[in-house]
């Protein structure tokens, strides 16, 4: 009995017969060259004329577009600067200290006009009764609620806001009194 199935070995494509090859051509991959564009280096070329511009003298002048007169040699030269004065605007009312040859020198400005003097005093006069409007609203919050939680309140048995403020003021004058008289005594002792 014949048997309908040869044996058959593998062939690999590339040994297989021209017949069993497809008939659709490959296209080859670009390689990575292909895409890179060859630099090309710009070419160097030097030629010496013999024309005086190319390479001037110092103590050559030339014309510029406008017709001035350009000299080499004056353009590298240092030019000096004179110090510029500036004239400082003091406001009224100001001081301006500085040092000049070793020496402390004060500049006025003008005096304060009377209405601006009054217009200050006007805004210390408002600075207090906006400070006293302030402690009393916050006087009147710690008091209610000393009302409210009566001992278990944190300002209960705490002196007031305006014993405070008596107090802090009361401190900062003796401070400034016992600084003042100290300064006294030690610039008595320098003088004797």
């Amino acid at each position: 009995m014949a048997s309908s199935f040869t044996k058959s070995r593998y062939v690999p494509p590339s040994q297989r017969s021209s017949a069993s090859k497809p008939t659709t051509v490959a296209t080859p991959i670009p390689s990575r060259s292909t895409f890179v564009a060859k630099k090309k280096e710009p070419q160097k070329v030097f030629s010496l004329e013999s024309n005086a511009a190319a390479f001037p003298s110092l103590g050559e002048t030339l014309k510029n577009r406008k017709g001035t007169v350009m000299s080499f040699s004056s353009a590298a030269a240092k030019k000096i600067e004179e110090p510029q004065i500036v004239k400082v605007t003091i406001e009224p009312g100001w001081v301006h200290i500085r040092k000049q040859n070793g020496q402390i020198q004060y500049r006025y400005g003008e005096p304060l006009p009377r209405a601006r003097i009054e217009e200050e005093r006007e805004d210390v006069r408002l600075g207090n009764v906006l400070f006293k409007y302030r402690m009393s609203a916050e006087q009147y919050e710690r008091d209610m609620d000393v009302i409210r939680l009566g001992d278990l309140s944190e300002y209960y048995g705490e002196p007031t806001l305006l014993e405070l403020h008596e107090n802090d003021m009361q401190t900062l004058q003796n401070d400034l009194n016992e600084n003042y008289s100290s300064s006294e005594e030690s610039d008595v002792g320098e003088y004797y």
